[in-house]
Formats: structure tokens, C-alpha cells, sequence
């Protein structure tokens, strides 16, 4: 049988139509982990002689195949009732997620159905492996069958049915797994049995002994008295000869002479005299130690029977166990693997058992393999592991298999068992041979497409791409001439690089798809036509498919899936104003049905459409009014906001606000609260609310210690309660900690925008002069002296933005000594420490023009000249030439460099500068150096 081991979907049951019910009823099974919607299978139908009847491709859609789970599959086939049979091909599987599994025949497989168990052994291997199961596990190459009857990959670990892994399958549930538990089973039985026979044997021996004892009893009683003295004389004969110590030593010496049966009778007979009755146990036991000596396994047999039956008499259980050992040895020699491994397995842990175990399923394997039993010899060696040579052996056996069934001509059997051993270097190589032997089989057969295949699969040895070649294209410009374009489109995309065949390729698919698009199979057509995007022509169908498809889709409601087709249908004939009408529709049926977020969504696309802008309203009303009802206000806010006074939206935002002001003040997220009753307007009592959530705010404010942000609170709401007098009294309170704490600006500040409250005015007053009257003496007096240094100190450090009336002199006294000081230090041949004063006067045009202009400055930066030598100035009064380090000063034209400050000599004149040229003239010389800014 043929299968595609990557269908996610395999048929469990069906039903054919009849005149009570004319659908086809499958039922499938689901392998994947995802839900199955929808599948797409070929039916094809034939009559009582086998003559086919119709075939029709059908997709049957809605379905719920659970993930690993039955689902039922029904669908109506034209000729049904008159169909005797139907194949039915799986072609195409859509997943719940949105994937699409596709049939390929380069996936299909052979493989051999498992022959199903029947009678004891199915029932032992279900209660074993469970209800499910069918057969034994069956390797066959490129397949492996689980006993739940699936077939599965060689590669699979686990059956993709009943998840049930690989090798335990193999090793658990194998005819001799199953078997040894029938044989142990029959076993106890029999021994049951034997036990209960040798009981009844022995209790009927006793009788009969002490019968016999006492009919020579009454014998000698009838004996007639003859005379006194030979009645004396025989009655001392009788009394030595019967006593008992006599024969207790002549039945010791028989049990020393080995003669065991006979002392075990002796001491039977004197019953209870001294230990005889041990001596008995003796005799047992010593005859079953001699008997084991034999070597047979009768006499194995026997003598375990024997110790069994002294119980725990002396060592009798181990020598049970040692002499059972020694059995199984004997039948494993004999051949008889099976039970010599049920008796080593009945022997537990003593001695070495289990490992006899494994060395007599290895022994046996490979005697199953010298009778060319491959494949149980092979399953008993993957089951051993690692054990001896087994696993070599394995790959050893499957090469033999290979090599027996090509010599039988058997080349798919062959490479059924050389891929079972993929890490093969030698098989691989045999399998490369036995598939091109396989394909010149097929190929005279006349199998051309399946020679093709075999060709393909040996990649480039000899010369199998040209042999596939000529399997593949003849046959399928055939198939083409023949308008069977799916078979031929198979065959050309098996070897798209040979002559034309990827263009016939696309022309067959263009063909089979204006015949699927006839037959109405919409989504085969479009897969085909995209396929074909080489064909002029395809673009077109592609687009007419799509409109088609939609147009059916439309008329089914699918409206979604309808739009979608006429977007790819782009601009053939009307599919813009179909899409448009498609989205239109299932805007109105989301509406209706309350999916609003679907509807904004689709009449957002829409734009001016009809009326779609009317129903786009609705359902963002709709929508905004939900989430309203739902105190879902900051939502509702939202929405209610973007529909600019749509019915009572404008009354329904300003409800949002009210109410989220009042959900945010319960949280005690008072300043948000504030926020949201300011937008609610004159809604209710929303002002009111307004000042009451601010008030909150700054009382909270005041309680954590932040008294300005408190303050700042209260000077916006002063009508509302005290609001008015906490802001005087803390912004008072404030004031005052601030000058205790030396920040007497602050203080100032602060008490001045109090006003006429208490004496703030004075108290910002001393304030200031705290901060400013000292230092502003300081400066003026220093100034007056040209200490310019010591002025700008004084003053740096002061707030001279927003000074108070009476120190308004201290800003313009500030840069008056700023400037003078930049002067003092330029003139001083000082220009670099003049710089930082200059530039605090940089808002001043004429400090730009005339001051910051200078050569000074300006040569300031990094530059390179034309041929390669860079000079960087800096500000600190440094630089470095050509990679050397000076001091310099610029002044007006002259440059001068020194190693210090001190040392500094004219060295080149500035004959240019400007934003990015300098011209440098070497003073000793008269080099040029025409340089341009880096930076």
C-alpha cells in the first residue's frame, strides 16, 4: 500500500451512500496538535466492474477535528448511489491557526498493512500495551508499524497516532516479549499440575507400603507353633534380624555406597526410629545432586523436581537455582533459545542470569540470522542495545537482508532495509547502486514516472539525471498533449532544469487552472496561477480567479474572505467598487451583530462610501457608549472626543469627565481628579468639585512637608473654604525657614510675592539686604579702587536677574567690572585669560564685533595646511606645531611660541585669518603655511 506519512489527517472509517442517506460519511482522525477547518480531497467513484465512474475534488469546510481526535467528514458525490467504490485522496488540510498542509506524491511511501492478532496472544499484548493495539511492531525500512497498526517514518522516534515511542514499542511489545509471557504463564500451569500428580503419587505409595506391612503381619501370626524350641529358636532369629539399630546401619552404609533408592526405602520402613525420617530427605537429596550429574535435561528436570520437594531442607533452594542454571545452559545449547531464556529469567538475580539473558537472545539472534531470518534477528539485536556486538551485528543483518532480497530481484525490499541503517557508510554507498538497479526495473516495467523518482533519488551517479530525464519529460509532454496537466506539471517539476520543462511546468499549471477555475475549484485555480507567473497570460486569470472567487464568496456572506480576493483581484474590471461593497456589508454585519470594534475597523477603510461615514459614527457611538456603561471612562473619553458633537456625544464626553474625575478622587489621585472635572465644564457640579480636588491636593501636599507646591495649590482656588488664609500662612511660615536656614534670596522671593500679608514686605526687605547689601559695598568700593577681580567675585555668585529696586545698580556695576577686568588682562598681553570675560558679555554686539573678532581668538582651533602639517591653538594658551608642544600668544598680527609662558618669541606673522582660512608666514623662514579648520 501507498501512503504520504505527512498527511496530518488519516481515514479511520467511511460509509458509501445509499438510498436512506446519499452523503459519504468519513471518519478522520486529527494527528496534529492543532484543530483541522477544513479539507480538500479527491473522490474518485467506480461501479460493480471496476470501471471509474466519476472524479470530483470537493473542500468541505466548518469542520471541528480536534487536535488527536476523531472528527466526521460528510460530503455529497455525484454517481454516489450508483458508486460499488471510491478512493478518496487527501489533497489539502487547513489548520484552525491558518496553516495549509499540501499533498506532494514525492511523500508517498510503500509499506505492508500488520496482519492483526487474534486470540490469547492479542489479548496478552493488550493488557501489556493497551486496548489499542493490533499486531506486534514491524520494521520495514522506510517505514516503521506501530502495534496500533500506523504506519510511521524511519526517522519518527514516536508513532504519530498514539505517541508511543519508537524503540520501547520494539523492545516491550515484540512477539518474544509477548510470547515468553505466554510461555511463563503455561509454565506455572504445568508445574502446577506436576506438582499436584507427584502429591497424590506419593500419598498412594505410603498406602500401599503400610498395606503390605501389615499383611505380613497376619502372615507370620498364622504360623503354626511346631515344638517349643524351634519356635524359641526362630523367635531369637526374628528378634536379631529385626532390629531396628541393625538396619538403620546397613540403610546408612547402602546411602554411603550411593545406592539411594533403596536406603530411602530401608529408612522408610523403620518410620519415626531415630532421624530416619531426615535420613529419607538425605537420600532425596543425595540422589538428586547425583542425578544432576547426567548432564541431560531429563535428568536436570528430574532432579529439580526432587529438591522442590525437600522444601528448605539443607541447601536445596540454591541448588534448585544452580541446577536450573545448568538446564538452561543445556537447552540453550540444544537450540532452544526461547525457553532457555524463560528459565534464566525465572532465576532472578542469582549468579549471572541476567546477563545469560541477553547472551541468549544474542545467541539466538544471530542463529535467527544464519537462518536468514533478518527481521526478527534484527529486531533482537536493536532490542539488545549496546550489548556485545549487537549493534554492529544489526547494521550487519540488514546489509545481509539487502543483498539476499537483490539476489531474489527484490530491489524495493533491498532499499527498504539498507535505509533503516542511515549512518551506513557501506550501505549507504550499496543503496546509491540497488535504487539505479531499482530504476532500470522500473523503467523496462514501463513504470516510468516511479523510475524517474528512483533516478532522482541517486543524485549524480553514472548517469541517473539523464536517465531521469528521459523517464520523466516524454511521458509528460504526453500527459500534456493528453490535457492531463496535473500529472504532467508532476513529472516537468522533477526536473525543472532539463530542456524547457519549468516553462512547460507553468504552462500546465495555467491549463489545470483554467480547468479548476471552470469546475469552480476557486482555490486550486488561484494556487496554480500563481504558480504560472512566467505564462502572459497568468497575471490576468490570476486576477479573474480571484474576482470569481470573491463574487462566489459574496454571495455566501463570507465578506471578509470576499474583500481579500477582490484586493488581489487589484484593478480587473469592478473588483475595487466588489471590495469596497464586501467591506461595506460586513461593516453593516458586525454592526448588527455588536462586533463595533470589527465595524470602526472596516468603515475606517471605507471612507465616503455610501454612507459608511454615517455607520462609522454609529458604531463608534455605540462603542464609546459601551465603555461608558462599563466605567470604562478614559476609553469612552477617547471616542466620544473623535465624534465632534455627534448626537449627544458632546453631553456624553463631558458625563466621561465628571465621572472619571470622581472614580480618580475616591483613588485620592486628586491633581488627575482636578484635570478631568476642569474638562467636564459646567456638567453638574463639576467646578465645585474642580476646587475640591485641588484643595485635597494641596492639603495633601501640606501634610508631606511640601509647602510652595502646597501653596502654589492654594492661590489658585482663594474663594474656595480657607484656601486663602493656608496660603498666606504657609507661604509666610516658608519664608521664614528659608532665612533661618542662610537662603536669603529665597526668603525674599517668597515674602515679596505675599504682598501686604502681616509685615512681608519688611521682612523681604531686610531679606534682601541680607544677600545683597555687602556684597554690593564690595564690589562698588573695588571697582572704584580697579580691582576689577575682586568686584566680579563679589557679585558672581548673586542672583542679578531679578533684582529688587533698591540693588538694581548691582547688574550693570557686575559687567562694568567684567569688561573692565577682560581689558585688563588683553592689554596685559593676557588675551586667553580675558576670553571667558568677554564671552559673558557676548550679548553684546559690540564685545562680538570688536573683541571676539581679534586674531586672538580667531586663530583658535585645529588646522592643516596644504601639504599635510596641522597646528592646533588652544584656549588655555597652548598649542602644538607639527606635533610639538608650545606655549603661544597671538596678538594682532604677530604669533609668538615659547616652552613657557614666560619664554615667549615672535615666530610667525598672521598674514590671514578668517572662520576657516589661516595664512602663517614663518618669521625666520618666511615659509608659508596656508591652512583650512578641521574643526
Amino acid at each position: 500500500m501507498l501512503i504520504d506519512l505527512t498527511c496530518p489527517i488519516e481515514l479511520w472509517h467511511f460509509k458509501l451512500p445509499d438510498e436512506q442517506d446519499s452523503f459519504v460519511r468519513l471518519q478522520l482522525y486529527n494527528l496534529q496538535d492543532t484543530k483541522v477547518v477544513s479539507v480538500l480531497a479527491a473522490f474518485v467513484s467506480y461501479n460493480e466492474e471496476g470501471e471509474k465512474l466519476s472524479r470530483q475534488i470537493i473542500r468541505v469546510r466548518d469542520l471541528m477535528g480536534d487536535s488527536h481526535h476523531a472528527f466526521e467528514m460528510v460530503c455529497e458525490l455525484d454517481d454516489g448511489l450508483q458508486a460499488d467504490a471510491i478512493d478518496m485522496v487527501i489533497q489539502k488540510v487547513w489548520f484552525e491557526d491558518g496553516t495549509l498542509w499540501r499533498r506532494l506524491d514525492k511523500n508517498a511511501v510503500e509499506y505492508k498493512e500488520a496482519v492483526p492478532l487474534d486470540g490469547e496472544e492479542l489479548e496478552q499484548l493488550r493488557l501489556m500495551a493497551g486496548g489499542d493495539a493490533l499486531s506486534y511492531p514491524s520494521d520495514q525500512g522506510t517505514v516503521w508499524l506501530c502495534i496500533c497498526g500506523r504506519p510511521n517514518g524511519a526517522d519518527d522516534v514516536s508513532c504519530m497516532r498514539c505517541r508511543r515511542d519508537k524503540h520501547a514499542t520494539f523492545t516491550n511489545f515484540n512477539q518474544a516479549a509477548v510470547q515468553g509471557v505466554l510461555i511463563e504463564k503455561k509454565n506455572a500451569r504445568e508445574e502446577e499440575e506436576r506438582k499436584r500428580q507427584e502429591k497424590e503419587e506419593r500419598l498412594a505409595a505410603l498406602k500401599k507400603r503400610k498395606q503390605e506391612r501389615r499383611q505380613k503381619l497376619r502372615k507370620r501370626l498364622r504360623i503354626s507353633f511346631m515344638s517349643v524350641l524351634v519356635l524359641s529358636a526362630l523367635a531369637a532369629a526374628v528378634k536379631f534380624w529385626a532390629l531396628p539399630a541393625y538396619h538403620y546401619r546397613q540403610y546408612s552404609l547402602q546411602l554411603m555406597l550411593g545406592e539411594y533408592e533403596q536406603a530411602k526405602e530401608g529408612f522408610l520402613l523403620l518410620g519415626d526410629y531415630k532421624d530416619s525420617q531426615t535420613m529419607v530427605k538425605e537420600a532425596d537429596y543425595l540422589g538428586a545432586l547425583e542425578q544432576a550429574k547426567a548432564g541431560t535435561l531429563t535428568a536436570f528436570k528430574a532432579a529439580e523436581t526432587t529438591l522442590e520437594a525437600l522444601g528448605d531442607y539443607k541447601d536445596s533452594p540454591g541448588e534448585i537455582l544452580r541446577i536450573r542454571y545448568l538446564r538452561a545452559q543445556c537447552m540453550r545449547k540444544g537450540g532452544d533459545y526461547e525457553g532457555a531464556k524463560e528459565v534464566f529469567q525465572s532465576l532472578g538475580k542469582h549468579s549471572d542470569a541476567a546477563n545469560q539473558v541477553k547472551e541468549t537472545d544474542y545467541l539466538w539472534a544471530k542463529a535467527l540470522m544464519g537462518q536468514l531470518k533478518y527481521e526478527e534477528a534484527r529486531a533482537k539485536f536493536i532490542a539488545l542495545g549496546d550489548y556485545d556486538q549487537a549493534q554492529s551485528l544489526q547494521e550487519q543483518c540488514a546489509l545481509e537482508a539487502a543483498e539476499n532480497a537483490v539476489t531474489q530481484k527484490d530491489y524495493l525490499g533491498a532499499i527498504g532495509w539498507l535505509s533503516q541503517i542511515p549512518d551506513s557508510i557501506q550501505g549507504q554507498s550499496r543503496l546509491t547502486e540497488i535504487r539505479y538497479l531499482y530504476a532500470e526495473q522500473l523503467f523496462i516495467e514501463g513504470k516510468y514516472s516511479e523510475a524517474a523518482e528512483q533516478f532522482l533519488a541517486v543524485g549524480d551517479y553514472q548517469d541517473a539525471w539523464d536517465r531521469a530525464t528521459e523517464c520523466l519529460y516524454q511521458p509528460a509532454t504526453e500527459k500534456m498533449e493528453a490535457k492531463d496537466y496535473s500529472a504532467a506539471k508532476e513529472m516537468f517539476d522533477k526536473i525543472p532544469a532539463f530542456r524547457d520543462a519549468a516553462q512547460l511546468s507553468q504552462q500546465c499549471a495555467y491549463e489545470q487552472g483554467l480547468i479548476d477555475l471552470r469546475d469552480k475549484n476557486y482555490e486550486q485555480a488561484i494556487a496554480l496561477f500563481e504558480e504560472a507567473k512566467a505564462v502572459p497570460l497568468a497575471a490576468i486569470a490570476l486576477q479573474e480567479a480571484h474576482l470569481v472567487y470573491g463574487q462566489h464568496l459574496l454571495s455566501e456572506k463570507s465578506y471578509e474572505q470576499a474583500a481579500a480576493h477582490f484586493d488581489l483581484a487589484g484593478d480587473y474590471e469592478n473588483a475595487k467598487d466588489s471590495a469596497s461593497q464586501a467591506r461595506y456589508l460586513l461593516g453593516k454585519e458586525k454592526l448588527e451583530a455588536g462586533d463595533l470594534d470589527k465595524a470602526v475597523e472596516v468603515f475606517l477603510t471605507l471612507g465616503s462610501y455610501e454612507d459608511s461615514a454615517d455607520y462609522l459614527k454609529q458604531a463608534m457611538y455605540a462603542r464609546a457608549k459601551q465603555a461608558l456603561e462599563a466605567g470604562e471612562y478614559v476609553s469612552a473619553i477617547s471616542q466620544f472626543g473623535a465624534l465632534d458633537g455627534y448626537l449627544d456625544s458632546l453631553d456624553k464626553l463631558s458625563f466621561g469627565y465628571y465621572q472619571l474625575g470622581r472614580q480618580l478622587f475616591d483613588r485620592a489621585e486628586y491633581q488627575a481628579a482636578a484635570d478631568s472635572f476642569l474638562k467636564a465644564g459646567d456638567y453638574l457640579d463639576a467646578k465645585e468639585k474642580y476646587d475640591a480636588s485641588v484643595y485635597a491636593e494641596a492639603k495633601a501636599l501640606e501634610e508631606k512637608g511640601m509647602a510652595p507646591e502646597a501653596a502654589a495649590l492654594y492661590a489658585q482656588i482663594p474663594h474656595y473654604l480657607d484656601s486663602k488664609v493656608k496660603w498666606g500662612q504657609i507661604s509666610y511660615n516658608w519664608a521664614m525657614e528659608q532665612r533661618e536656614q542662610g537662603n536669603y534670596l529665597t526668603s525674599a522671593l517668597a515674602f515679596s510675592a505675599l504682598g501686604d500679608y502681616a509685615d512681608a514686605k519688611l521682612q523681604a526687605q531686610n531679606a534682601y539686604d541680607t544677600y545683597y547689601a555687602s556684597a554690593v559695598l564690595t564690589a562698588r568700593e573695588a571697582y572704584n579702587r580697579k580691582e576689577y577681580q575682586k568686584a566680579v567675585d563679589a557679585l558672581k555668585d548673586l542672583d542679578l536677574e531679578n533684582l529688587p529696586e533698591a540693588y538694581k545698580e548691582a547688574a550693570t556695576l557686575y559687567r562694568n567690572s567684567v569688561y573692565a577686568l577682560a581689558e585688563h588682562y588683553y592689554n596685559g598681553g593676557q588675551p586667553y585669560l580675558a576670553l571667558p570675560y568677554y564671552r559673558e558679555l557676548a550679548d553684546e554686539p559690540d564685545i562680538v564685533k570688536k573683541k571676539l573678532s581679534r586674531n586672538s581668538y580667531r586663530v583658535l582651533g585645529k588646522w592643516e595646511s596644504t601639504k599635510g602639517v596641522q597646528m592646533e591653538f588652544r584656549e588655555d594658551g597652548t598649542c602644538t606645531i607639527d606635533g610639538k608642544d608650545y606655549y603661544f600668544s597671538a596678538i594682532q598680527y604677530s604669533l609668538s611660541l615659547g616652552d613657557s609662558e614666560l619664554s615667549l618669541r615672535y615666530a610667525y606673522n598672521i598674514t590671514r585669518v578668517t572662520d576657516n582660512q589661516l595664512t602663517l608666514t614663518d618669521a625666520k623662514t618666511k615659509k608659508i603655511f596656508r591652512m583650512s579648520r578641521l574643526q
